[in-house]
């Protein structure tokens, strides 16, 4: 089981640093199980990423503005041959 909270504050958007956005919280969960699929050892992970579908801003050094990634649903499956 995991789960991770990240609490971030504003960026600051213009070359002036006039404007910042306004922070956002985010909610990350996942859980793994470990077994073995016909006699091979195997993982399946599911996680939820983004649980409460924050929307927040991303800006970058040049000042271009690009939103955050949405609620993600992620499922993997590993085998070790």
């Amino acid at each position: 089981l995991e789960a991770y909270f990240f609490d971030g504050g504003g960026q600051r958007s213009t070359p002036d640093n006039s404007y910042k956005t306004d922070g956002y919280k985010q909610l990350n969960l996942g859980v793994r199980h470990n077994f073995k699929l016909h006699g091979v050892p195997a993982s399946f992970r599911f996680r939820v990423l983004n649980v409460f579908n924050a929307y927040d801003w991303n800006v970058n050094q040049a000042g271009q503005w690009s939103p955050r990634s949405p609620i993600t649903w992620l499922t993997n499956l590993a085998l070790d041959f």
